[in-house]
């Protein structure tokens, strides 16, 4: 397996290379063209100044100083030109050839392998320019001026383009120069790709290190921070998922001591009641077999509760829609806690407009209505009943006590239909609203049958909600204050 570190270096390496290979192939072709016309320029400028100098070698009487112009032409062959000095009658005066042949032979030759060897084969050929020297003597009057009779000069040379020695060093330390930013270009690559992988690296280890502890039950560790967007992201995700997972093996370990303290208790009464009768200690009456059927049916409501719960999640993945009168399903609802609420004291208050309709699952919208009308009714008993004594002065205002009903009220709200279950029980504390509709949870740490069931009720009621696209949410000002459960639902027609 490839480390980071490496795959980043790597990969600052050739990106750096692929951009320095680029510069330097569109560099060069620029460079080159201006600096062959640089060249092409001098050579022109090298021509002019060997006709002048020949030029030079010439007397006022038109013959030549042989001599010096064999000079020149020495000089001129070792600067890389064959020179030849024609008269005005076309006899040759003198020429690079005549001198030394097969110098001249072995000049034009090396300038061909030259050029070819550093792939210029094609800048150019051997040339040769003729060209005409006059040679006009001091003047003897202001328009007496003669010239002598005209001589050619012939320059042979490799043009247009032809590199001499110096042209040659120039590019070969152009070219160390650029070999040598590059390497730099390539070495600061490799430590920023290694300084890149090591600031990523530190916090995927450190995500890593996370995954492994929250695999083996250990959710305090949290990713460092890296300052890269992404990366801390990711590292508050995996925080999340680990707060998650710890509270979710919290109720997993709360679960398995309620459902141990819920099974046990009745399962215990129950094995003392049939112990007894089988002993022949307790008698086989009515109040004995009673009290072993409500032992039973405390199991039979856990199993319930639990099958209820998986039930619903089943139901969520594929809720059916068809058209559903919110207002006849609150009625019903209504109608079914009514017996339950008297015996608790409460009144049941409806509050509806006349039709609403929407489409959704009838099923999961009757478990959402049921679980929190129950959910009501369980803790809606008011916790005061007790009020002030009639007041003697006006200017003292009377408190009301506490009112003994459940209040459902159906209504509209833009697009959306609302479902409001208000109490003035035993209200919510806020540290709790927030985790009220958590599977299992139960705002009494001592999960006493006498406050509350399993805790299952609003999870089952959120998850049916949720899958009507709807959502539950719940408002309290908290205990003895009483609460407020809405459910939110978008609506097709009404009327």
């Amino acid at each position: 397996m490839t480390r980071l570190r490496t795959l980043l270096a790597l990969s600052h390496i050739l990106l750096a290379a692929g951009a320095l290979i680029l510069a330097g192939l569109l560099s060069t072709s620029a460079l080159r063209g201006r600096f062959d016309q640089y060249v092409a320029a001098s050579i022109d400028a090298r021509i002019d100044t060997l006709a002048r100098t020949v030029t030079s070698a010439r007397y006022g009487d038109g013959t030549w100083n042989l001599a010096a112009v064999e000079r020149y032409g020495i000089t001129a062959l070792e600067d890389g030109f064959l020179l030849t000095l024609v008269a005005h009658d076309g006899s040759i005066l003198w020429d690079a050839r005549t001198h030394n042949a097969g110098l001249c032979a072995t000049m034009v030759s090396s300038m061909a392998e030259r050029m070819a060897g550093i792939g210029r084969d094609n800048s150019g050929s051997y040339s040769e320019r003729v060209l005409s020297l006059v040679h006009a003597p001091a003047s003897h009057g202001l328009n007496d001026r003669y010239l002598v009779e005209e001589a050619s000069l012939v320059v042979g040379y490799w043009g247009p383009v032809y590199y001499r020695d110096a042209d040659m060093n120039f590019i070969a330390a152009l070219n160390r120069g650029l070999l040598a930013a590059g390497a730099v270009v390539v070495v600061l690559a490799a430590l920023a790709g290694v300084a890149s992988a090591a600031r990523l690296a530190d916090p995927v280890l450190s995500a890593a290190s996370v995954a492994r502890a929250v695999a083996t039950g250990d959710y305090s560790l949290r990713v460092r921070g890296s300052g890269i967007v992404e990366l801390d992201e990711l590292g508050s995700s995996l925080g999340s998922m680990a707060k998650t997972l710890e509270a979710q093996d919290e109720l997993r370990r709360r679960l398995v001591v309620d459902a141990s303290h819920e099974i046990r208790t009745p399962l215990a009464s129950l094995r003392v009641k049939l112990e007894g009768l089988s002993d022949g200690v307790l008698p086989c009456d009515t109040a004995i077999l009673t009290a072993c059927i409500a032992d039973i049916d405390r199991l039979t409501d856990l199993a319930r509760s639990l099958e209820g719960l998986a039930d619903m999640e089943i139901a969520a993945c594929e809720p059916q829609y068809t058209a559903v009168d919110l207002v006849s399903l609150v009625k019903e609802v209504a109608g079914n806690f009514s017996g339950s609420a008297a015996a608790a004291g409460l009144e049941i208050d409806l509050l509806h407009q006349d039709t609403l309709l929407v489409k959704s699952d009838r099923i999961l919208l009757l478990q959402v209505m049921e679980n929190l009308v129950s959910n009501a009714v369980r803790y809606g008993v008011p916790q005061a009943t007790s009020s002030v004594p009639t007041q003697t002065s006006s200017s003292v205002p009377i408190r009301n006590s506490p009112k003994a009903k459940i209040e459902i009220e159906l209504g509209l709200e833009g697009k959306e239909a609302v479902l409001s279950v208000t109490d003035w029980g035993s209200g919510i504390d806020s540290p709790h609203l927030d985790r009220i509709f958590e599977r299992f949870y139960r705002v009494d740490p001592s999960r006493s049958r006498s406050t509350g069931g399993f805790g299952v009720g609003l999870a089952i009621a959120r998850a049916a909600a949720r899958a009507c696209g709807g959502e539950v949410s719940a408002f309290s000002e908290g205990p003895g204050k009483g609460s407020r459960f809405e459910f939110h639902l978008p609506v097709t027609s009404s009327s």
